[in-house]
This record gives C-alpha cells, sequence and structure tokens, in this order.
C-alpha cells in the first residue's frame, strides 16, 4: 500500500492517525510505521478497508500501480518486484516504478494478484525483461525467494513439519541478523501487537472454566495463555545454534525496553523460556585451564567484567600455576560460549589487597600449605541472560570441587570491588570526595574513608530495604558473611574510580550458609565477622 494512498484516504475523511491506530487496537507510533512503509500492513487489511472506506479492489489497484498522469516520465528507473505465493499457481505481487500501460498486457491491476503462475510468466512480465534496465535473475526464482520477517514468523507458526519450521527459522535468525535499530524495533513491535495473547479467547475460556471446571476446559484454558510469541520461540529453539540466538536477540531487546513499553511482554515471554531452558539441571560446570580451547580463552579474556586480563601472558598466569584455579558454567547447546565462570587464587591466608593475587612474580607455595580459596572475579558473560542468576549454584558447586581436590581447604572468601562506593560517596560528602583524585590522596584520608565505608557495607539501602552494593546483595544472598573491609586494596585506575581502592572480603561458612540466606531475606541483616561489629 502507497504512502499517500493511506494517507490521502484518511485525510479524506478528516481521521487523525491516533483515531485509525485506536480502531485497529494499536498504538500511534505503530500505525506510523504502517504509514511509512516500515511495518507489514497485511494483518490491518480488512479493518482499514471498512474503516477508511474504500474496496479492496481500490486497495489492491493503489498497491500495485500509482495511478497518476504521464506514467513514463522517467523510464529509465528500475523496476521494483516483490512476491510471495500462497495459494497454488498463484502469486501475490506488488510492482514499483514505471511502466509501459501495454507491457502489462491490458490486464486489470486490481486483477493482478490472482493471475495464474503460467500465465503470469508468459503475459505480464515476458516484455518487462526484454527492457534493459530490467534484471529477471532471481526475481521470480520461488525457491530462492526472500520473504519478509511477518511472513516467516506466520510460516513457522503454521509449520506441520520439522523440516519446514527449520528451514524458516533459519531464514527469520538470518533476517534479524541483518537488521538496522530501526528495522528491529518493528519486529518487535509487530512481536509485541499481533503474536500477542488472544484475549476475547482467552476471556471466553476462563468463563467457559468458571463454568464448568472440567479437563477440556482446563486444557483448552491453558492452551490459549500462552502468547504466539512463546510458541515462535519454542520453534526458534530447535534450530542449530538456536538458543544462543535467543540469547542474542534477548541482548538486542533488553536496551530497547526503556523507550518501548510494549516490548516488556516480550522480555516476559523470553526470559521466563530462558530460566527454564538454562536451570541448573542443564548446566556443565567445566574448569577452564591453559590447555582449554582457544576459541573458549579468547571469550575468557573478552568477558573478564572485573580484573582487565591484558594480553595471552597475563591469562597464562592466571589459568596454568598450581595454585591457580578457573571453573565456568556451560550449556549443551552452547558448548564453546561460557555463561559465567569464576577465577580463584589458592592462598595460605586470606588476602588484603588485589596485587597480591594478580602479581605474577609472586611468591609460590605448596598445595599442602593451601588453607584459603579466593574468588577474586566472577563474570557474566551473556548480557542476554541479564536478570537470571548462576553465579550463587557456580560458587557453591566450586566449593564442592576444590574440597574435593583440597580437603585441607579451611577458608572460602572474595576479595570483592565495591562499585558504588565512590558514586554513593559523592552524594553523602562532596568536599571529601572532591580530595580523593588517587593513591596518595586516599591514603592522607583513610580514617574517614574508613567510617563511610561501613556506613555503606551496614545502613546504605534501596528502596526495597536491601544493600545498595550489588556485589553486596549477591553474596550475602547466597549466604555469605562480610568479613572484612580493606583500603587501598586496589589501586588501579577503575579501583580508585568507582571503588576509592576498596575492597572487601565475604565468606562463606559452609556450616551457616543456608542460616545466613534465611536471615539475610527474612531479617534484612547484615551478617558480619566479629572484628567489624
Amino acid at each position: 500500500m502507497t504512502l499517500n494512498y493511506l494517507i490521502t484516504k484518511r485525510k479524506e475523511l478528516n481521521l487523525s492517525q491516533k483515531e485509525v491506530a485506536n480502531h485497529l487496537n494499536i498504538t500511534q507510533q505503530h500505525y506510523s510505521r504502517i504509514e511509512k512503509g516500515l511495518i507489514d500492513n497485511t494483518p490491518y487489511l480488512n479493518k482499514l478497508s471498512k474503516y477508511l472506506k474504500f474496496n479492496k479492489k481500490e486497495l489492491l489497484s493503489n498497491l500495485y500501480i500509482n495511478k497518476e498522469r504521464n506514467i513514463l516520465k522517467d523510464f529509465s528507473r528500475t523496476e521494483d518486484i516483490q512476491f510471495r505465493d500462497e495459494k497454488p499457481d498463484s502469486v501475490y505481487v506488488n510492482l514499483k516504478g514505471w511502466f509501459k500501460k501495454n507491457e502489462l498486457n491490458n490486464k486489470k491491476t486490481e486483477d493482478i494478484k490472482s493471475i495464474p503462475v503460467k500465465n503470469l510468466f508468459q503475459g505480464v512480465f515476458s516484455k518487462l525483461f526484454e527492457n534493459k534496465f530490467i534484471k529477471s535473475y532471481s526475481l521470480f526464482d520461488f525457491n530462492r525467494k526472500e520473504k519478509s520477517s511477518y511472513d516467516l514468523v506466520l510460516d513457522i507458526l503454521k509449520s506441520k513439519g520439522e523440516t519446514s519450521a527449520l528451514n524458516y527459522s533459519e531464514q527469520l535468525f538470518e533476517k534479524i541478523d541483518k537488521f538496522d535499530n530501526n528495522q528491529l524495533i518493528a519486529f518487535f513491535n509487530s512481536l509485541a501487537i499481533d503474536f500477542d495473547v488472544e484475549k476475547d479467547k482467552l476471556l471466553l475460556a476462563v468463563k467457559d472454566y468458571h463454568k464448568e471446571n472440567s479437563e477440556k476446559n482446563y486444557e483448552r484454558m491453558i492452551s490459549i495463555f500462552s502468547s504466539k510469541r512463546i510458541d515462535l520461540f519454542k520453534k526458534l529453539n530447535f534450530t542449530h545454534n538456536g538458543t544462543i540466538g535467543l540469547v542474542k536477540l534477548r541482548s538486542r531487546l533488553l536496551p530497547l525496553i526503556k523507550n518501548n513499553n510494549l516490548f516488556k511482554k516480550i522480555d516476559v515471554d523470553l526470559s521466563n523460556l530462558l530460566k527454564n531452558w538454562f536451570n541448573r539441571g542443564f548446566l556443565i560446570t567445566n574448569p577452564i585451564t591453559w590447555n582449554t580451547s582457544a576459541k573458549i580463552l579468547e571469550k575468557i579474556i573478552k568477558y573478564e567484567a572485573v580484573h582487565q586480563i591484558k594480553s595471552w601472558q597475563d591469562l597464562r598466569s592466571r589459568l596454568e600455576p598450581i595454585d591457580r584455579r578457573c571453573y565456568g558454567f556451560f550449556h549443551p547447546t552452547m558448548y564453546d560460549e561460557p555463561l559465567i565462570f569464576v577465577e580463584v587464587a589458592l592462598m595460605k591466608d586470606i588476602p588484603s589487597s588485589i596485587s597480591s593475587i594478580l602479581n605474577p612474580k609472586r611468591k609460590h607455595i605448596s598445595n599442602k600449605d593451601f588453607t584459603t580459596a579466593v574468588f577474586y572475579s566472577i563474570s557474566n558473560c551473556q548480557k542476554g541472560l541479564k536478570g537470571i542468576s548462576f553465579g550463587n549454584f557456580l560458587i557453591k558447586q566450586v566449593v564442592m570441587e576444590l574440597k574435593k581436590e583440597f580437603p585441607y581447604l579451611k577458608n572460602f572468601v572474595t576479595l570483592s570491588p565495591a562499585p558504588m562506593f565512590s558514586k554513593w560517596l559523592k552524594e553523602k560528602d562532596i568536599k571529601l570526595k572532591r580530595k580523593l583524585i588517587n593513591s596518595s590522596s586516599i591514603k592522607k584520608n583513610e580514617s574517614e574513608i574508613l567510617a563511610y565505608a561501613k556506613e555503606y557495607f551496614f545502613k546504605a539501602k534501596q528502596n526495597d530495604n536491601y544493600p545498595i552494593d550489588p556485589v553486596q546483595r549477591f553474596h550475602l544472598s547466597n549466604g555469605a558473611i562480610l568479613e572484612n573491609i580493606h583500603l587501598n586494596a586496589d589501586l588501579s585506575e577503575n579501583g580508585i574510580k568507582n571503588s576509592l581502592s576498596l575492597m572487601v572480603n565475604y565468606k562463606y561458612e559452609l556450616a551457616s550458609i543456608e542460616k545466613n540466606h534465611e536471615e539475610y531475606f527474612s531479617k534484612m541483616s547484615i551478617p558480619s565477622s566479629k572484628k567489624l561489629k
């Protein structure tokens, strides 16, 4: 449908975009995209024709040939021909460009939709292909035709056979990968509106079940509860690399939600499915060593989020020595993509600074002297799995693995940053914060910083009354206690910028993990060691 035609018909009736959108039960933004041709208008043709008061023949006529005078003003422009076939021996044709009237074989434009394929080739387009400006290759290769994302979604949902569904799903993933931001927004708009829960059917099914709670009515009601999006995502998951394809799709969805409330429904559907597909029973714990495949090691360098890995030699110093370990969670369908990994230092004492761990020239100790396992870096790798927690399971799994290998280990602690401390202190005491520009200025104001640090960890809360610090929330919710606070513990650029050199030990006391976990959630308490009380 041409832009001018839709706008003309709407203005003839003195209607606004908002009024048409309300009639179609979509947003004005969504309807605006329909007028601009950014969204497939096929699902709305019936309602549009009735509301804007034109018959379908008139609609189809304007869909194909623009009824302008002097149609041959510029015949040198290359024509664009789009089509799709939905009925046996018939094609749906969309012509854009300039054509001689006799080249249409005197066919009425509204009849083009139903021209049989055989006659179509022999008649309407036979002379068009003789024109030097028109390229005929691939235009009517029905095995290679490119469908719109909307059509592919419909094909996937309608597919009964596994092979055809997989084929259409692969095509859809390929198309989505090439989408720019506007195309992606249009695609998500369509998912949110055109493939939502069928509310009328759902309401009727609920009423039927309310009248008679039979097995039949229950089954029917449950089947309608799911949106068509969920069915689509489930079918997409069956394709090769379908799981990671959906994870990547969500990573592109999340940044758009802030300005597009409609997309929240899509995320509810997709995140719930991902939580099921990535539950603990499906995850595999693997050690990551210097002998692990280079493909995975490259991703460890890329995804390290706490202490940057600066080189392959730096990575080697974290993986190869006897006093270093690294473990990751993997999913069977993403065997070369870590979901999360934790780096561990095996030490004689609980550390108070990160330099004692990362220094490649540190003194190595015998495994007989190991008393403490230090989790000094935990990195989530997949943005599309945000909000799906793996860390608590991974730490508990790693503790079990280390206990098997080194039964004499006594302490399981972290050396963690305080990523919100600098920002919090700026709001609390701007004068002090302005003084703290480097390590020497931090050392001059140690007592004040430590006093504020205790307030930060014990009193600074979110609106829900849980700690403001995200790392603290993570470890306390897993059953750890706040063991110790260290100043001048991370003098790197990022360490000073975000945490003002502050680092913290959270301790996992195996005998009291469950008790601490319960008290944290029931009493919102901050369990800590005696030295901090």
